[in-house]
């Protein structure tokens, strides 16, 4: 289970060009082992979109966050060759 989630994730971060082949894969898989029905599970695809759109959030975030620690980072090391405080 855990490792066909990280193929998931995998799969829907790096490409999207084969999503619609994966969405339709997954609604249409039973289980294991056994052979795909039409349409067995359609309560997949809504997973897919909210997986993409927190994963998009998410990366976001570590971006704004790395970019910000790294302003601030910089930022310190002006002050230190400095004589004066940063309120000065």
């Amino acid at each position: 289970m855990k490792l066909s989630l990280i193929k998931i994730h995998v799969s829907l971060t790096l490409s999207f060009h084969r999503l619609q082949a994966l969405l339709h894969t997954a609604i249409d898989s039973k289980g294991e082992g056994e052979g795909p029905i039409y349409n067995y599970r359609p309560f997949v695809a809504p997973f897919f979109v909210a997986f993409i759109i927190v994963i998009a959030f998410f990366m976001v975030n570590i971006f704004v966050g790395f970019v910000i620690v790294t302003f601030q980072n910089e930022g310190e090391q002006e002050y230190k060759n400095c004589e004066l405080d940063k309120n000065q």
